[in-house]
């Protein structure tokens, strides 16, 4: 209830209403925390640039989310759905879009098979709270994430990588893959989404994401 003029609001509910800020840093003690671990087995789908050669690429460019801080290891992105795919893909640019023949040419769908089910850390829904996180760490700075990414590849557990909501569509499961996971990955290219090979993987997207115009 608000308080009615001359009141003071209490100590509770003035920390209630202070914005939450920067999310925090992974703490000193993080490599003594019981991580919520989910196995992950099947596959994955991302999609790769057509003027490259490797499909599963483990990049350290450190200017992704969950990147390697220092450039140590690699770090690969897919996603649990081909939508997950799609929209982290294609959607970047906000609101309606219209997407081409010539755009979906250029990128090219991989389905990642996992030779066994890779154990990851979970960051989707309760296992955020177990993890010590929360929202902010899916859509602020790269440096915390990324300090993150340092702190889980480097736990005693020694998980697979990292599965966490993705950012254009929270209902959507992405998943950040540690290099030391490559020996269990392999790829099946699957070409482009408008080849008529997937035409049932286009059609799926772009019904469940009506806010995409297709034009060839």
């Amino acid at each position: 209830m608000e308080p009615t003029d001359g009141q003071e609001s209490s100590p509770a509910n003035k920390e209630e209403r202070t914005p939450p800020g920067l999310h925090p840093y992974p703490p000193e003690n993080f490599s003594g925390r019981d991580l919520p671990i989910r196995e992950v087995p099947g596959r994955l789908f991302r999609f790769f640039p057509d003027v490259y050669d490797e499909p599963l690429y483990f990049g350290r460019s450190r200017e992704n989310r969950f990147d390697s801080p220092d450039g140590t290891y690699g770090v690969l992105y897919a996603a649990e759905d081909v939508l997950g795919a799609f929209i982290e893909t294609f959607g970047r640019r906000l609101g309606k879009n219209l997407i081409t023949g010539e755009e979906l040419g250029r990128k090219h769908l991989v389905r990642v098979d996992l030779e066994r089910p890779l154990e990851l850390v979970d960051l989707v829904g309760a296992g955020q709270s177990k993890a010590g996180v929360d929202g902010r760490l899916f859509t602020g700075s790269y440096s915390v994430s990324q300090g993150y990414s340092l702190a889980i590849h480097d736990h005693p557990a020694r998980p697979d990588g990292i599965r966490y909501p993705a950012r254009h569509d929270t209902e959507q499961i992405s998943v950040a893959l540690f290099e030391r996971a490559r020996p269990s990955t392999d790829a099946t290219l699957l070409g482009a989404l408008n080849e008529p090979r997937n035409v049932e993987y286009l059609s799926r997207a772009l019904g469940h994401y009506d806010q995409f115009g297709y034009r060839e």
